[in-house]
């Protein structure tokens, strides 16, 4: 193939799967768990090709370098 319909080719591969997208989600661990948060966020489950960045705040008393408790 060509240097050109290898371009055409990329271009239309391209418009046909959409990019994934990232998605942060934040969540209070005092008042909700972590799958409560993406049951808030996303009723209906993850939708495909989302990558899913879930954070928490930090509890009163807990330091950055304390292990998760989820």
């Amino acid at each position: 193939m060509n240097g050109t319909r290898h371009k055409r080719v990329a271009e239309l591969r391209r418009r046909r799967r959409p990019a994934e997208r990232t998605v942060v989600l934040w969540y209070d661990a005092e008042q909700e768990t972590r799958e409560q948060a993406i049951a808030r966020r996303f009723p209906r489950g993850v939708p495909p090709r989302v990558r899913l960045l879930v954070l928490r705040w930090l509890t009163e008393g807990e330091s950055e370098s304390a292990p998760a408790r989820d």
